[in-house]
């Protein structure tokens, strides 16, 4: 597969999910009819009934799209002002993060900390197993980097 079409695929579904977070924290309640289906949607925890904050939702947004601009960089779709030691470094740091926020959906403590339904099905999957999949392609990217 090609570095670039990869990277580019991966960045795409990361700036939109980046995008569906910050304009949440600006009250939009798109896929869901309302804010409370949202909540029940995309939280999933315990007592929460509302979604975050605007500065939470800015920040899970932006920092999602900067991982969809490091496997920009990983694929050499843009021109990196890093070293290639630092992007690689920075991929395998990606892939860690994803894999192990995959991996926590499928542990009892995850799932008591979010049990609300249909967040924990959709965690067990959608999120999580999108998650694992995101690793790997971040593993691929870097592999694809160094041979």
């Amino acid at each position: 597969m090609n570095a670039i079409f990869l990277g580019v695929m991966m960045f795409t579904l990361l700036l939109s999910i980046g995008v569906l977070h910050i304009v949440w924290g600006f009250g939009v309640v798109w896929p869901a009819k309302n804010g409370k289906q949202l909540v029940s949607w995309v939280v999933g925890a315990r007592g929460i009934h509302a979604m975050p904050p605007l500065p939470q939702c800015l920040i899970a947004g932006i920092g999602i799209i900067f991982f969809g601009i490091i496997a920009l960089l990983l694929g050499n779709a843009v021109a990196s002002p890093l070293s290639p030691e630092w992007v690689n470094m920075l991929g395998m740091l990606s892939a860690l993060i994803f894999a192990g926020r995959g991996v926590a959906g499928y542990f009892p403590s995850w799932r008591r900390r979010f049990p609300q339904e249909p967040f924990a099905t959709f965690d067990r999957y959608s999120f999580s197993p999108l998650c694992l999949v995101l690793a790997a392609g971040y593993v691929a990217l870097v592999i694809l980097r160094i041979m």
